[in-house]
């Protein structure tokens, strides 16, 4: 990692590692809803990995199936950092 650069900033090189925050922040979210919890889950994760997410999935990977992710969602005003980020990946709130 280059100085000043966080786990989310990283280049491309390091793309497994922040694939797999967004899995985990995700399925976090996913388990969370599905159990009648909040979904406003490690705020400040969801809002980094949201960030990360925006700069590293181009259009070209989102469409309907087989794609990794279906077309972005809006978000409602007031959404969750985890519910925007879930938004972004295509994923129904």
């Amino acid at each position: 990692m280059l100085e000043g650069e966080t786990a989310l900033d990283m280049p491309r090189r390091s793309h497994s590692a922040e694939g797999w925050a967004r899995s985990q922040a995700g399925q976090g979210r996913e388990l969370a809803k599905a159990t009648g919890q909040g979904t406003d889950i490690a705020p400040e994760l969801a809002a980094g990995v949201l960030a990360g997410a925006k700069k590293s999935i181009p259009d070209a990977y989102r469409g309907p199936e087989g794609a990794p992710f279906g077309s972005q969602k809006e978000a409602p005003a007031g959404a969750t950092n985890a519910d925007q980020l879930a938004a972004f990946l295509g994923r129904e709130l």
